[in-house]
């Protein structure tokens, strides 16, 4: 999994053993996620995330301004379904 920011920004990853990446990125930087995190965040929502060869359009992830994807979100993204949708006020 590849993660690249096109301009200067944070990210917060947590992996399934609990460890954290906790970092600032350079414009056009790219970091290599070794395995499928729990949960990633970055304070741009432009971020660019591959899976694979396949590009993931993270729109869907986005809210005020920051992209923000959990542990179903990434298991339905590798397997190709459509994300989680967000709950709504009346489902919770």
């Amino acid at each position: 999994m590849l993660f690249r920011s096109p301009r200067r920004t944070w990210i917060f990853v947590r992996d399934a053993d609990g460890g954290v990446i906790e970092r600032t990125l350079a414009d056009g930087e790219s970091i290599e996620l070794e395995s499928q995190p729990v949960y990633l965040a970055t304070g741009i929502p432009d971020a660019e995330l591959t899976i694979g060869t396949r590009r993931i359009d993270v729109a869907p992830f986005v809210a005020n301004g920051q992209v923000r994807i959990r542990a179903g979100d990434f298991d339905a993204l590798v397997q190709g379904a459509s994300p989680i949708p967000a709950p709504t006020a009346a489902a919770r």
